[in-house]
């Protein structure tokens, strides 16, 4: 199997589209132009040639004066998705050339029209490629990566926007590293203002996927979506953030994904709609959150940094050091907080049999809502340990005392009462 490195050597090409009018039209007929998601429609007139036609899609699509009698919905100079590129008629009087105004950007176009005996054809005669995109062989240095292979992408600032989809490839390794600045993927929302209708993420299958090894700025816009196969993730670094989101976007769905953090900002299918599954989470340092469509089905350690877990906790999480937050509705099935503060912000129940001990804090006291349950009494262990319940949403819950541990540790709010009894823990 190959090995090869992202050189980003392409030259960049202008993307064209070319729509051929032909056949018989009449009056009130339409022709409906896409990008994206928005449309725009011409309605011809009187005027019935295929060369009037043409020439309205063109004039429909520059936002120029109408020259004919055809109508049109909206013009494209109104609608960026549309302004990035510019009609011309063509070769013939019927045929309309549509051309990216900038080398190297896609655009995503279709036609359809309502016309009983005329039609329009849309063709693909050049298509765009450059620096950017993933699958052009100039890119790499022994071939774009495939089933089996290698890839490395390091010092770099070229970014990775385009032919992103490669959900079909399961190299056996992919390395990204800190001195890769560039971005992968693209924003939910294009530069130029509109929602981006091209794949926001690579799509690709590494069964080892390596972030941010050695010196460098780092990206910060990684985007990468492991789809169905199985991978292990380890981030070792990323750069600072070129938005609020985590500069290291991630999702994927096979049930033994790991995730090994030492530092940088992750976010796991932070968006509402996604969904990713992560069977072991050892984390020591950096920002990491945990988008409401995670599954954590093992065990999550922490040793330091911060986590936001937005979803269930399926497994264990165990917290050494660092701080986290659990938020959501979700149940937690075993929590251990042996050092850092962890705010329990859920909702949910917490199951098995809780643990805090060391220097940890257990913070209850950032929501007031009760919790739906609680499977056992908790443990505090040693002098230091905190439970802090000012709201009392713990309900009748016993702790247990061990190891020096005293009833001033455990805080149920001022002014309120409770009862201690001696007793034998549990």
């Amino acid at each position: 199997m190959a090995e090869t490195r992202r050189t980003s050597a392409a030259l960049a090409v202008k993307d064209v589209w070319r729509l051929v009018v032909a056949g018989t039209w009449v009056a009130g007929e339409t022709i409906v132009l896409t990008v994206g998601t928005r449309d725009i429609t011409v309605t011809v007139g009187a005027t019935v040639t295929t060369a009037a036609i043409a020439q309205a899609v063109v004039e429909a699509w520059n936002g120029d004066e109408i020259t004919g009698d055809a109508t049109r919905s909206d013009t494209g100079n109104n609608i960026p998705e549309y302004a990035g590129a510019t009609a011309a008629i063509g070769s013939t009087t019927s045929t309309v050339d549509i051309t990216m105004n900038t080398a190297g950007v896609p655009l995503g176009f279709s036609a359809v029209d309502t016309s009983a005996a005329g039609s329009v054809t849309v063709s693909h005669p050049v298509v765009a490629t450059g620096p950017e995109y993933w699958t052009n062989s100039d890119n790499w240095s022994n071939g774009v990566p495939a089933d089996g292979d290698t890839f490395y992408i390091d010092n770099l600032d070229t970014s990775i926007r385009y032919d992103l989809d490669q959900s079909a490839i399961e190299p056996a390794a992919g390395y990204i590293d800190q001195s890769f600045t560039g971005d992968i993927g693209l924003p939910a929302v294009n530069d130029n203002g509109y929602p981006e209708y091209r794949d926001q993420y690579l799509k690709i299958g590494p069964a080892v996927l390596q972030i941010g090894r050695g010196a460098g700025n780092g990206s910060g816009r990684l985007k990468i979506d492991t789809t169905t196969d199985q991978t292990a993730l380890t981030v070792f670094n990323t750069g600072s953030s070129v938005d609020e989101l985590p500069a290291l976007l991630w999702k994927g769905t096979h049930a033994s994904n790991s995730l090994v953090m030492v530092n940088g900002s992750v976010g796991v299918a932070v968006f509402g709609a996604e969904t990713a599954t992560l069977a072991t989470i050892t984390k020591s340092g950096g920002e990491l959150t945990l988008g409401p469509g995670v599954t954590l089905s093992g065990a999550l350690t922490q040793s330091g940094g911060t986590i936001e877990i937005n979803s269930l906790v399926d497994g264990s999480f165990t917290q050494t050091g660092g701080e986290s937050v659990i938020n959501g509705t979700g149940n937690v099935d075993q929590l251990t907080v042996r050092g850092g503060t962890c705010v329990l912000n859920t909702t949910g129940t917490l199951g098995g049999a809780t643990v805090v001990s060391g220097d940890g804090v257990l913070d209850l006291s950032q929501n007031p809502v009760a919790l739906a349950g609680v499977s056992a009494a908790i443990d505090l262990y040693g002098p230091n340990a905190q439970i802090l319940d000012p709201f009392k949403r713990l309900g009748a819950v016993a702790v247990d005392f061990n190891d020096s541990a005293t009833a001033a540790q455990v805080n149920f709010g001022a002014n309120t009462s409770y009862r201690l009894t001696r007793g034998n823990v549990a």
